[in-house]
């Protein structure tokens, strides 16, 4: 199995807002699309490590979820980032971006960094029309039946579609099957 690192706050946006085109400059391999990859949370919002690469990331990320719906804030110690939608299929939720093990409410999601957080697959990709989440001149990866980790695989990332080993596939599918069993119990 291969996997993609996304900047960690895009892949926050992928399992809790509801982003199902990550943008790329380069398109993956024809033989990709319907195949399912691993999806890795980078370590550092933003790409880069830093307080301005933070900022700018989660800057970026509030410019993205406005044109699709949801306002935000950032706290003014950059320890979470609130969104509230204006479509009703969706609820007010925060990102929690400190590496803490405080207590979260039910509607606060913690950033995961460093992990393997889930699945899913590529069903298309394309570069023509602008669809949500997408961003002109780029490659749209369309993502769809997604499966997110309740427990996050630590994993190193690397540029690229990457090949995962075989303690870390064998992980992803214990993980998969279980929350392919947790669908179908309610």
């Amino acid at each position: 199995m291969r996997a993609l690192t996304i900047w960690p706050e895009w892949l926050w946006c992928i399992h809790h807002l509801g982003k199902r085109v990550e943008n790329r400059r380069w398109a993956p391999p024809k033989n990709f699309i319907g195949e399912r990859i691993a999806l890795h949370a980078g370590a550092h919002v933003g790409g880069r490590p830093g307080k301005a690469s933070m900022q700018s990331g989660l800057w970026d990320v509030g410019s993205m979820a406005a044109r699709n719906g949801w306002s935000w804030m950032i706290g003014n110690e950059l320890d979470y980032m609130s969104f509230t939608p204006s479509n009703p299929g969706f609820a007010p939720i925060d990102m929690y971006l400190l590496d803490d093990d405080q207590e979260l409410s039910h509607s606060c999601k913690r950033l995961i960094r460093g992990a393997i957080v889930g699945t899913a697959v590529i069903e298309k990709v394309d570069g023509g029309d602008r669809p949500p989440w997408g961003v002109p001149g780029m490659a749209h990866w369309h993502l769809s039946d997604l499966l997110m980790f309740q427990d996050p695989i630590p994993a190193r990332g690397k540029q690229r579609l990457w090949i995962l080993d075989g303690a870390q596939e064998f992980d992803i599918r214990v993980h998969s099957e279980r929350v392919k069993w947790e669908r179908t119990q309610g």
